[in-house]
């Protein structure tokens, strides 16, 4: 439970949150530049008092151990863990509005179940999670311009019938088990466009690795006002070093760029350049209020590079 966190100076209010435990109460503290302040007390946390548990189970009716189970909250937040050797497994989480999905590899994942919880409430989900075998295990990776893409969603969507999610793991590596039959596949993220769905035939036995979807990050956009700092600047130029943009009548600029590390400049000829703005952005980001502010009166230096004789 030991944890640093690195800040500027001044006033800052802490305070630690997890799914399945109550917010602590918040601390305020008062940061000087290259102190170290212990709290004066533990950030405490006490489990929350809606609970939900049930089985997962085999179409004979055993119990499966191990089996993962998923709880995703309406708002994005999730947790998941492994059911025990009675294929039982309990949650303590917030209240509110809840899908739960169960999983193994080698089995058919059940259809997800959708429950509202109220705070103190104690609930078992019946008729139990039942796995069905003769799964066909499927795996691959997600990629954008031929780097892997973690955290994207990979949902499978079979003729009739619900679908099934699976989520890639910080290297882009997914895997899921789905019944024979014909299946489509799909990988999304945010800030990314979906690629060509990929269709697949499964049967008993035919199961297939190195399965490659396809991701295109979505461009980035940054906005912002030239000026020298009382005025607006037009006919600025704003860069990345590749791709740039001038300013209008009003000193404003608009640039798209692509995801990544990277540093904006600004440049007007008899204008001091400022620093430059370093940039991170993450597919689809937009940014505004990207300004900048030109010293005037700057001198303009020129000449001619010649060879030597």
């Amino acid at each position: 439970g030991a944890w640093q966190v690195g800040a500027t100076a001044g006033q800052w209010g802490l305070h630690a949150e997890k799914i399945g435990y109550h917010s602590t109460s918040r601390q305020n503290v008062s940061a000087e530049a290259g102190a170290y302040v212990d709290l004066p007390e533990a950030l405490t946390m006490a489990v929350n008092s809606s609970a939900l548990g049930g089985l997962v189970l085999t179409e004979g009716g055993l119990p499966i151990v191990a089996a993962s189970v998923r709880a995703e909250r309406s708002d994005g937040a999730d947790t998941q863990l492994l059911t025990g050797s009675e294929g039982l497994f309990q949650f303590n989480l917030d209240a509110g509005l809840w899908e739960i999905v169960a999983s193994k590899p080698g089995h058919v994942q059940a259809g997800p179940r959708t429950v509202t919880l109220v705070a103190g409430e104690d609930i078992t989900l019946d008729p139990p999670f039942v796995l069905g075998a003769q799964a066909v295990i499927l795996s691959g990776f997600v990629q954008s311009g031929g780097g892997v893409v973690g955290g994207s969603q990979v949902r499978a969507v079979p003729e009739t019938g619900g679908s099934q999610e699976a989520y890639a793991g910080p290297q882009g590596a997914w895997q899921l088990s789905l019944a024979p039959g014909t299946w489509t596949l799909t990988a999304n993220k945010e800030g990314y466009s979906s690629g060509a769905p990929l269709q697949l035939v499964l049967s008993i036995g035919g199961g297939q690795s190195g399965i490659t979807l396809e991701l295109e990050a979505n461009p980035c956009r940054v906005e912002g006002v030239v000026s020298d700092g009382s005025n607006p600047l037009p006919g600025a130029t704003v860069s990345n070093g590749e791709l740039d943009a001038q300013s209008a009548w009003d000193g404003s600029y608009s640039l798209t760029l692509p995801a990544g590390e990277q540093t904006l400049e600004c440049w007007l000829e008899g204008y001091a350049s400022g620093a430059g703005l370093p940039l991170d952005l993450a597919p689809g980001q937009e940014l505004g209020d990207l300004n900048f502010t030109l010293s005037p009166n700057a001198a303009t230096v020129g000449g001619r590079v010649l060879g030597a004789d």
